[in-house]
């Protein structure tokens, strides 16, 4: 026998291969093994997000549970599972990227967490946002994500006010401004205020007063907001309390794929305003000279009143004018100015019936009628002399040549009711007519007087606008 000492076979084990890694559950898995979420599932699928959730993530869902979308009316419930780009939004807002336990989200230092929507999640002690935390870290070792129950659906907050300025009525009305406010109930809160330049362009405070058209609520939502309110400050004014005097006002009244709709209206209705006026120079006692010179609104059959307004709201008042051509002294001593169609008051009235607050122009020879009117024979201010000094001209009105009694049946004057701001007595905006011109009518070329001429109702100027509420943050 032969022997090889020192032999030996030198090789390599072969080792088994190593298991995988278990794959761990994504979202949609981890719901419906853990149960009772039946409806948040069915939903993540009308919204088309289950290949999002079906991902690796890391997700942190804040799920509601069945007994949470059972809080919801049936309809609303309906509707709401009907409209995707409304449910897309809803149940994104229970998303978040990333992964929070519930040892994370009790640290104080988070206070919010952006949602998959965009808004922010307000984090706090066993709360997200409104809703309960029920169960915490489901299937948190077996998957990427982690899930919270929750008590309730949450609603995606409204944050963020935005007019439209398509067909925006508002007009320029410096040195007052615009104040916007919101109402939830007994409570009205400033969202801040803004102007309206010559072109039409809306500036609002915040942002460094730029060109913008929307108003932020930095804190809470609209959610329980009643109604919005735009009104008219007085220059000046830095207090959070309203003026009162309302040019705007609007309740939610539709919605629209992002959100509710509000639509603004003005707070009185004219659509079956009408008058008329007569010219006639009553407070000189001769109804035969300058009977042209006045203007009253008044029906001489009776007499009566010849308008029928409705009553305003508090903060407002009806104002008479006449327009006329006048030469506005702007250049040089001796050399002719522009040839402007300026406005002169008859007085402001609350009352078609019933003098108004004005007889600057009248004369004191007969007593006026009661009904608004002016006679327009005289300026006390320069006892009838030519020149006729408006107050400012930062509000448009300069030096004008006008020379009394005026002559309004030449062929080139109006006349027209406006509807003015009224602060304590005083016109925030200034001297000259508001912007919100209900009724007008050229005066007739040799109008005769003591005849009765129809104003037109115009509703063109009468502000309106609409608004959406929509989720920012």
């Amino acid at each position: 026998m032969v022997a090889i000492a020192g032999a030996y076979y030198v090789g390599v084990m072969n080792q088994p291969p190593a298991p995988p890694p278990p794959v761990k559950d994504n979202v949609i898995q981890a719901l419906t093994k853990a149960g009772g979420f039946t409806t948040f599932l069915q939903a993540i699928q009308s919204a088309d997000l289950t290949t999002m959730l079906s991902g690796a993530g890391p997700y942190t869902v804040f799920a509601p549970t069945d007994a949470a979308f059972a809080k919801i009316p049936a309809s609303e419930l309906s509707a709401l599972l009907a409209d995707k780009q409304r449910l897309i939004s809803v149940i994104s807002y229970h998303i978040v990227s990333g992964h929070f336990t519930s040892s994370e989200l009790a640290n104080p230092m988070i206070k919010t967490l952006r949602s998959a929507q965009g808004s922010n999640l307000v984090i706090g002690g066993n709360k997200v946002e409104k809703a309960a935390l029920v169960t915490r870290d489901i299937a948190l070792a077996t998957s990427n994500s982690v899930i919270h129950s929750i008590d309730t659906v949450l609603k995606v907050p409204l944050r963020l006010l935005t007019i439209s300025t398509v067909g925006l009525g508002l007009k320029n009305i410096q040195p007052a401004t615009y104040g916007m406010w919101v109402t939830e109930g007994t409570t009205q809160t400033s969202l801040g205020k803004f102007s309206i330049d010559s072109l039409g362009v809306m500036h609002t405070e915040h942002f460094g007063g730029g060109i913008d058209n929307t108003f932020h609520r930095d804190s809470g939502d609209f959610a329980d907001s009643t109604s919005f309110a735009v009104t008219i400050e007085a220059p000046g004014d830095v207090d959070d309390t309203p003026s009162g005097v309302v040019v705007l006002q609007g309740a939610v009244s539709g919605s629209t794929p992002l959100g509710p709709r509000i639509d603004f209206t003005f707070p009185a209705t004219f659509t079956g305003a009408s008058g008329s006026y007569i010219l006639a120079t009553p407070t000189d006692g001769n109804n035969n000279v300058d009977e042209r010179s006045g203007i009253w609104f008044l029906d001489p059959s009776g007499p009566m009143a010849s308008l029928t307004l409705p009553a305003l709201p508090s903060g407002w008042v009806y104002e008479g004018w006449v327009w006329v051509d006048s030469e506005v002294i702007s250049g040089p001593p001796g050399q002719p100015g522009d040839i402007l169609k300026v406005p002169i008051t008859t007085g402001r009235f609350t009352s078609a019936t019933g003098a108004d607050n004005w007889s600057r122009y009248s004369m004191v020879f007969a007593p006026a009628p009661l009904f608004p009117g002016e006679d327009f024979l005289q300026d006390q201010s320069t006892a009838r002399g030519n020149l006729l000094q408006m107050p400012s001209r930062s509000h448009g009105y300069p030096l004008m040549n006008l020379t009394f009694p005026l002559n309004l049946a030449d062929g080139a004057s109006k006349v027209s009711i406006t509807v003015q701001p009224d602060i304590g007595g005083i016109d925030p905006q200034g001297v000259g007519p508001s912007f919100i011109q209900i009724l007008i009518a050229d005066i007739p070329n040799d109008a005769t007087d003591h005849t009765v001429y129809t104003l037109s109702l115009d509703l063109t100027s009468i502000p309106k606008a609409t608004g959406d509420l929509t989720a920012h943050d």
